[in-house]
């Protein structure tokens, strides 16, 4: 094993990509087979949708301890550990015959989960500069975004070959080998302060905790993000409710419905490092959020008009998807900038708040009775318009900083000298 990547980045998101990937796989291929773990536990629709709610709810809870870990013990370590609890959750969902012993079970599959995002993002901050971060971070979303992409699919046609839901779970059993074993091989430790931190005690976790969720330009970013998800994840949870149980949908094709969505998803994080060169970082946020509120009331004009369809339900979907896209690059690289020092910890709380903020969320919406479109089309409109009003709020914010700065010389001179590009890693 090779001391130190090579700093391509190309050659460093292909080596960490199956273990990108594995968060999201884990969700999405199970997408299709919801109508038929109910069918065959005998359990009301609700039930069994709390198998994607607490997958979610684990991956959120677990990112607070595998922050920390990554930074005290190191990111290969930690990934490791993550990508084994997966295993072993996965092929256990496979073989088991009761519904809350599975919910449980996606549950610690949810916090292996949280650890190969945590631990990836963690790299790619120890690897590269401030500047780098945005346009990589656009295209570490485009790596998740293959899953939703392809994940319904394969889930679907593996329900059809086999006419069983547990295939899903052999499937991403092997595929969590996999990534373990290019993790074990090819990727070393990044953390470069890992030799000299503090024992684990010593670390003032709950300082930078503290520190974390009093900064507002931290938690504003966060809340981009977590609207963008929760928009993401009421599509999940809702979709095949509406497409398969009162459409009449074949779960195939519910499959390339899905992955229509999470191609033009796809676009939007191609897209997205461009765009942030000709409207920067916040510019391109604003526009993904405009796309959200767009693709919100599109929905309820067509719902108004032609009541239930699946052109009704797709159309707009693909709208809001694709401003989602645009917004989560430049919002992780907005989480992560000015902590570097605990770069596993900020990942953390903002994986905390992003997958645990959003299933929470989306499993209140989900008490509401879901019968057609309007109650996503409404939680559409409002996700977008709150991303429109934190983003506005946190301009203020960057003025009054500014107006700081330049009432203070010393901060000012420290604050050109960041700018300083002889200063900064390349």
């Amino acid at each position: 094993m090779k001391k130190n990547f090579n700093r391509s980045v190309a050659l460093v998101l292909t080596i960490l990509a199956p273990s990108i990937i594995l968060r999201a796989l884990a969700m999405d291929i199970l997408l299709p087979c919801v109508p038929n773990i109910a069918q065959e536990f005998a359990v009301a629709f609700s039930t069994s949708q709390w198998v994607l709610s607490v997958y979610f709810i684990g991956a959120g809870i677990g990112q607070l301890v595998a922050g920390p870990l990554a930074d005290e013990y190191g990111r290969r370590r930690v990934l490791i550990f993550s990508i084994l609890l997966i295993v072993i959750s996965s092929y256990a969902c496979a073989i088991i015959n009761n519904i809350y012993l599975l919910i449980l079970l996606r549950f610690l599959q949810g916090l292996g989960a949280c650890g190969t995002t945590v631990v990836c993002m963690a790299i790619i901050r120890d690897l590269y500069s401030d500047q780098k971060l945005p346009k990589i971070y656009s295209y570490f979303n485009s790596i998740i975004a293959v899953a939703p992409l392809l994940g319904p699919l394969v889930g679907a046609m593996l329900l059809n070959k086999t006419g069983s839901w547990r295939a899903t779970f052999y499937f991403t059993t092997g595929f969590s080998v996999l990534a373990f074993a290019i993790v074990y091989f090819l990727v070393p430790e990044t953390n470069p302060d890992l030799s000299t931190r503090k024992t684990f005690v010593d670390v003032p976790i709950f300082k930078s905790y503290r520190k974390l969720l009093s900064d507002r330009q931290f938690l504003s970013y966060c809340c981009f993000d977590v609207m963008g998800m929760s928009s993401l994840f009421m599509f999940f949870s809702m979709s095949a409710i509406l497409l398969i149980k009162i459409l009449g949908v074949d779960p195939h094709a519910f499959g390339y419905y899905f992955a229509l969505c999470s191609a033009m998803y796809l676009l939007g994080n191609i897209l997205s490092p461009s765009l942030q060169i000709k409207f920067g970082t916040n510019g391109t946020i604003l526009l993904g959020s405009v796309h959200m509120l767009l693709g919100g009331i599109t929905m309820l004009i067509a719902h108004g008009m032609l009541g239930l369809t699946g052109y009704g339900l797709i159309i707009p979907n693909i709208i809001s998807t694709f401003g989602v896209g645009l917004l989560f690059g430049p919002s992780m690289a907005g989480v992560v900038k000015h902590y570097k020092h605990i770069a596993g910890i900020a990942s953390a709380t903002y994986g905390a708040l992003f997958l645990g903020g959003s299933a929470l969320l989306v499993a209140a919406i989900m008490q509401l009775k879901i019968v057609d479109t309007s109650v996503l089309g409404i939680g559409l409109c409002v996700m977008g318009a709150i991303n429109i009003i934190v983003l506005r709020s946190l301009k203020r914010l960057d003025s009054r900083e500014n107006l700081r700065l330049f009432c203070h010389p010393r901060k000012c001179v420290a604050f050109i000298g960041d700018l300083d590009p002889r200063s900064r890693r390349g």
